[in-house]
């Protein structure tokens, strides 16, 4: 075994041996061609393996789809070959289906299948996986199954691989609790802050007008295209993932080619609007700070006569108010799908102009406020991963010894 097979991996215990994955596991093929399961499994990163609906995504595939599929059973291990190294792995608690680029990995005897599973979690060996990929985006690197079978592992003896198991099951649990709480109460701070800033919005007189009547021009749809590798010379090319918490994440940001950017670019204070999927309804206020940018199909462009009216309808997305006509159409429509139609048609309790900067001053002081709390609570989330990460690490490869 080469430096590179075992480098991740440091000193073992005495007893501990180092041997591939091959000799742990046994790869399963068994094709659904007959039907077997009409229930999808997918993967979430750092989540494992979850029913197809739960990942954002409404209905199960068509049956005429699923014959070509791989059948996983419970308490195998299912791996995305194309996103292994980001952390796409998982113990599935289903018998269910799954897509052909999924891996399935059953347990050989005189090894532990949770143990197994707890390393597939750690960083170092996702990152030493990723050393065995192919493919042109980092984050869509193949691992080819050959390859994967001759990836080295640390493996103790059973009653040391079982112990381990069950230590780490009830000290990540623990830690689980503790970052549910604070997702908890970051869910209460945010409907705190829809309902804060609904109030003030209520507190004055209003005329309610409909969203198309404060347009320069009409609602638009994105870009139907493919993004590209982000270039810094290329419009960045946002995309309903990009956004999270009304804010541009810099995560695997991507952009779009200029000829093929050029209607779908931003203005300073274009609000954008999530039209389908689970995350109908999300909104985004564009500064042209964030850069050169074009926007994706997925997403409805507003642009608002001028910027009194972007800051004052965005706010307006951030309260109950906004919340109660997503959640009513939602319930009227037979798929989450808001269109443009719909978002034009939208009824704004539209103040005086004098009452619209005075709330949008109080729901920029009551955004700070709870945005700074929220911003402590995430942290805190972050550092819990981080241990619970480092903990698995240490633990699985003999660094640290349970007790």
């Amino acid at each position: 075994m080469n430096n590179k097979q075992t480098h991740w991996i440091g000193s073992l215990p005495n007893d501990w041996l180092m041997k591939s994955l091959r000799s742990v596991v046994y790869f399963i093929n068994d094709k659904n061609d007959k039907m077997q399961y009409t229930n999808v499994l997918s993967l979430l990163k750092d989540v494992g393996v979850v029913p197809y609906e739960e990942k954002g995504n409404q209905g199960n595939k068509s049956k005429e789809d699923l014959t070509n599929y791989k059948i996983a059973y419970k308490n195998t291990i299912v791996a995305n070959s194309m996103n292994l190294k980001i952390g796409s792995v998982g113990l599935s608690k289903y018998d269910g289906c799954v897509s052909p680029v999924y891996y399935v990995m059953g347990i050989r005897k005189t090894n532990d299948i949770n143990f197994v599973n707890y390393l597939f979690q750690t960083r170092e060996f996702q990152k030493y996986l990723g050393s065995l990929g192919k493919g042109i985006l980092e984050i869509r690197e193949k691992i080819d199954i050959d390859e994967l079978k001759t990836a080295v592992i640390p493996l103790p003896p059973l009653p040391t691989q079982v112990a381990i198991a069950n230590f780490l099951d009830d000290k990540c649990g623990k830690i689980d609790a503790l970052i549910e709480n604070e997702e908890k109460i970051i869910l209460e701070l945010k409907e705190y802050k829809m309902c804060a800033i609904g109030e003030i919005i209520k507190r004055v007189k209003a005329q309610n007008i409909r969203l198309k009547y404060l347009l320069k021009e009409q609602l638009q749809y994105g870009a139907n295209e493919s993004g590209i590798d982000f270039d810094e010379n290329l419009p960045r090319y946002i995309r309903i993932t990009d956004i999270q918490d009304e804010v541009l994440t810099d995560e695997n940001k991507q952009s779009l080619a200029m000829e093929k950017a050029t209607e779908y670019l931003l203005d300073d204070g274009d609000i954008l609007f999530a039209r389908s999927g689970a995350t109908v309804g999300k909104a985004f206020r564009y500064r042209k700070e964030y850069g050169l940018s074009a926007f994706a199909g997925y997403l409805i462009r507003a642009r608002l006569k001028n910027n009194l009216l972007s800051v004052y309808v965005s706010n307006f997305t951030k309260s109950s108010l906004y919340k109660g006509f997503i959640n009513e159409n939602l319930i009227q429509a037979t798929i989450q799908n808001l269109g443009a139609n719909k978002y034009g048609n939208m009824i704004i309790p539209l103040p005086c102009e004098n009452d619209m900067q005075k709330i949008n001053k109080e729901a920029e002081k009551q955004c700070i406020q709870v945005d700074q709390l929220i911003a402590i609570k995430q942290q805190k989330i972050v550092e819990l991963k981080e241990y619970k990460k480092s903990l698995i690490y240490e633990v699985v490869t003999g660094k640290r010894e349970i007790v």
